[in-house]
């Protein structure tokens, strides 16, 4: 059910009453959650960074995957933007237009992961 609702808002806020408050604010939570999610995980990869040169007991990688963490947490931050806009215009957005977004979201997000993981 959240799944559907998060794949076509607009079918669920359509509706009248304090059914369109109760999925708004649903919709909207699950979207913020997301945001500061996305967003402390970045911070925490950008300050691992200079962590691993400060102190001697974490692994150094080589060059190359640093460059990857840091462009990973970069895209997560603009991720996290992303999410914040469609918790904002939620009323405003066209399902055609929000699938795309969800789509690109979710592309960006497997490939941080990918990214975090080697």
């Amino acid at each position: 059910m959240i799944l559907k609702m998060l794949w076509s808002p607009r079918k669920y806020l359509n509706t009248q009453g304090a059914n369109e408050t109760i999925f708004k604010g649903l919709i909207k939570f699950i979207y913020k959650t997301f945001e500061w999610v996305l967003l402390i995980c970045s911070l925490l990869l950008l300050v691992y960074i200079p962590a691993q040169f400060i102190f001697s007991s974490l692994k150094i990688v080589e060059w190359w995957v640093d460059v990857l963490y840091v462009c990973g947490a970069f895209c997560g931050i603009l991720i996290s933007r992303v999410f914040r806009i469609l918790a904002i215009d939620i009323e405003r957005t066209k399902d055609k237009n929000f699938m795309i977004t969800l789509l690109s979201v979710i592309i960006a997000l497997i490939s941080i992961v990918i990214v975090i993981v080697k």
